[in-house]
């Protein structure tokens, strides 16, 4: 295993395709983009079971987890999931793709704003 502490922007996707499983340890995060931007190169995810962790990890629309959720107050559960997934190659493949199905459905900036061009256009347009 490796930790690296500091990576700079351009680097990220190689970091990200390099790496085996993509770890988070937030106490408290709305929603990740570290978290998305692993899934969406294919990579399992540890992460600590805060909300916005938990809707990413496990979707509602009948993908499959994308990682494992483990407690922030301890380290038995972290160190129990970590070996799991260590162990495993075959759920790291499934967590993987899994990730990957999930953050493509994930709106991407471009059509962020065009659906905000179109909100202001039709605002505009009727004078809002």
């Amino acid at each position: 295993a490796r930790w690296i502490l500091q990576i700079p922007p351009k680097a990220m996707r190689a970091a990200y395709e390099g790496a085996d499983v993509v770890l988070n340890y937030s106490r408290s995060e709305g929603l990740s983009n570290a978290l998305l931007e692993a899934m969406a190169t294919g990579r399992p995810i540890l992460a600590s079971d805060i909300p916005g962790n938990r809707w990413l990890i496990h979707d509602e629309k009948g993908i499959g987890p994308c990682g494992f959720l483990f407690s922030p107050d301890g380290n038995t559960d972290f160190v129990r999931k970590a070996l799991h997934l260590a162990n495993d190659r075959a759920l790291r493949e499934s967590f993987a793709a899994n990730g990957r199905l999930r953050a493509a459905e994930w709106p991407n900036p471009t059509d962020e704003a065009q659906a905000l061009l179109e909100i202001y256009q039709t605002a505009i347009s009727q004078q809002v």
